[in-house]
């Protein structure tokens, strides 16, 4: 029984996985499931303080309500770093876009603001636009501040997952455009910056989120130029609170602001993790300051290498299989949750420990499908279980065996062997020993699988039964199956050695032209009487013949190469088919084994038609 026979539901399982993985590759169903998963372990397993020293200055509906239609003249946004660079802050971090001139005492007044603070940086922009590129390469266009403001400035647009999720770190740099992130924390902390830019600048890190809409300390725009406490940091609000401050000058000393909008109307929130909920969505501002404070805490986690987590997705329904593959249908299950439990903790451990995240869903998703196909397997088992002995034992003994068996069950039971006249055949190919070793396995292979697969045609041809290979010999045997006389047996023998003779001349020319050796293929036939049944054990049976005609039989193979032959057929075989065939006389020949001579006889043919047979080659085996 062959491999794949014999292991059918795990490669079926494992086939099922590698599906389940190729789909998981791609945006759809699988990989949008996969990364909900990843939201609530980034929720629940992830969640980290938000980085110290970090403020949001939130340009809201009540901001604009308060200061006017949006946008702003500039000298608004002037007076604001005025007044936190007065108040201290370290930096100031503006998550808007001035790439078009205004009005020119506005864009005076920002630009006078911006050098005296110098601790402002811009942000640049990804449009929607598709540009060709310097280095050859197509994408986003990229809108920078106007160059008279003479701030530093970087990108400030973060990479969007399949399901339009923000939840990742972006590049540190794009065309030569640094990240604002980047940007952000080379001012901030330059040692910092270089010591993680050989991990992390090529983007990709998950997010080390602070928790929904609001975890970062955030003020009104407007109330900051008020000068009116934003109730989100007044002590009376937050007694508890170690953040609470009495005052602005508390809170934005030596401080990194980020300035932006949450406002409805600016069209800068995005769905991310903790903000999921109740279709809640995250503003940009916010989202930038999770991506900075990633950046000051460090180590953030990642998806683990697809390689790993496709093969995990693989070899859990593999592993499904082999367990259910001896159970019964309720220990299977019984395993089936162990290993979908297995699969959860070793994802959980994996993301919360080790810093990777592993595929969950895909492995879940192909460990159920499988473990769907085996139950339905096992309850069509009981059903199917005669036609499938039928087509199992059809394919690997020789035809009407099954047949015999099913019409005399008892004729073939250990102890039932029984004496029958049968012929013999064994066949081997000569040198083949000394050509194996000259050829790769692989190759060798090949060349024997398709010299026994010819051989074991011309054998079913002619109603034969294929009794066993031999490296690359084989014995078949007529006779020791159903009512077939002896005269029966031996032409029909005779006509397979013809017909396989038949097909090594044609497989001969295909090696040849391989430049190979040709192939001779050495017959030997013999007649006799011979006990035939199951020989064996309880635990492992043999159907076969024993007796002297098979020792014969296989003597007559091994002496073609001292006659010069390639059919030899005893004179018992010949005595039944004498009209029948065409075989010349050998005289007696001493055969190995035996005190006394054997007459014998080459085969060339059948009555009434042209011997063709080539002498062998002179070769050693």
């Amino acid at each position: 029984m062959d491999a794949i026979t014999r292991y059918g539901a795990i490669w079926g399982s494992l086939g099922v996985g590698v599906a389940i993985a190729s789909l998981s590759l791609s945006p759809g169903p699988l990989r949008n499931a996969e990364l909900a998963s990843l939201n609530w372990r980034m929720e629940h397993f992830d969640a980290h303080p938000p980085a110290p020293h970090v403020v949001i200055v939130d340009a809201d509906e009540g901001s604009i309500e308060r200061m006017g239609q949006w946008p702003w003249p500039r000298r608004i946004h002037a007076r604001l770093i005025d007044r936190l660079t007065a108040l201290g802050a370290r930096l100031i971090d503006f998550d808007m876009v001035f790439s078009e001139a205004s009005d020119e005492a506005d864009d005076a007044a920002l630009a006078r603001a911006i050098q005296q603070s110098g601790r402002v940086v811009l942000a640049s922009f990804l449009s929607g636009i598709q540009t060709l590129h310097p280095d050859g390469s197509f994408g986003p266009e990229l809108t920078v501040p106007l160059a008279r403001f003479h701030a530093p400035h970087g990108y400030a647009s973060l990479p969007l997952d399949p399901d339009k999720y923000v939840r990742r770190l972006p590049k540190a740099s794009w065309h030569g455009e640094p990240s604002i992130c980047w940007t952000v924390l080379d001012r901030w902390d330059t040692a910092r910056a270089a010591a993680l830019r050989p991990t992390l600048a090529g983007g990709g890190a998950l997010l080390r989120m602070s928790g929904p809409p609001g975890s970062y300390p955030t003020v009104s725009y407007a109330s900051v130029l008020d000068d009116v406490l934003d109730p989100r940091v007044d002590r009376a609000f937050h007694p508890a609170d170690p953040r609470a401050v009495a005052s602005y000058a508390e809170l934005f000393k030596d401080s990194l602001v980020i300035i932006g909008s949450s406002a409805p109307t600016q069209h800068d929130s995005f769905p991310a993790p903790f903000a999921s909920h109740d279709q809640r969505m995250m503003p940009g501002v916010e989202l930038q300051a999770n991506a900075i404070g990633t950046l000051m805490h460090g180590h953030p986690r990642r998806e683990a290498p697809w390689p790993i987590s496709a093969s995990l997705t693989v070899l859990m329904p593999g592993l499904a299989a082999i367990a259910m593959r001896r159970s019964s249908p309720l220990r299977g299950m019984i395993w089936l949750l162990a290993l979908a439990a297995l699969t959860l903790a070793l994802g959980l451990f994996s993301f919360a420990i080790l810093g990777w995240a592993l595929w969950l869903v895909p492995p879940l998703v192909a460990k159920a499908l499988a473990a769907a196909g085996l139950l339905a397997q096992k309850l069509l088992h009981t059903e199917q279980e005669r036609s499938r002995i039928r087509a199992t034992f059809s394919r690997y003994v020789a035809p009407g065996v099954v047949d015999a068996i099913l019409r005399h069950p008892d004729r073939y039971q250990l102890s039932a062997a029984h004496r029958c006249e049968v012929t013999v055949l064994f066949a081997d190919v000569q040198g083949f020993t000394s050509l194996s070793e000259q050829l790769p396995a692989e190759r060798v292979e090949s060349l024997l699988n398709g010299y026994l697969s010819a051989m074991t045609t011309e054998i079913f041809r002619c109603q034969g039964t294929l009794d066993k290979y031999i490296g690359d010999g084989i014995m078949a045997v007529w006779g020791n199956l159903g009512d077939m006389p002896p005269e029966e047996a031996a032409i029909e023998a005779c006509r397979a050695a013809l017909g396989m003779q038949e097909a090594a001349r044609r497989l001969s020319d295909a090696w040849i032209r391989d430049g190979l050796p040709p192939l001779v293929v050495r017959i030997g036939i013999h007649s006799g009487e011979a006990l035939v049944g199951n020989f064996g054990s309880e635990l492992k049976l043999d159907f076969t013949v024993i007796g002297d005609v098979v020792n014969t039989a296989s003597r007559l193979e091994a002496l073609n190469k001292s006659v010069g032959t390639r059919i030899l057929i005893s004179g018992a075989t010949f005595g039944l088919v004498p009209n029948r065939v065409t075989a010349a006389p050998k005289g007696d020949q001493a055969v190995r084994g035996k005190t006394a001579t054997l007459s014998v006889f080459e085969l060339s043919g059948l009555a009434g038609t042209v011997p063709a047979a080539p002498q062998p080659e002179r070769t050693s085996t």
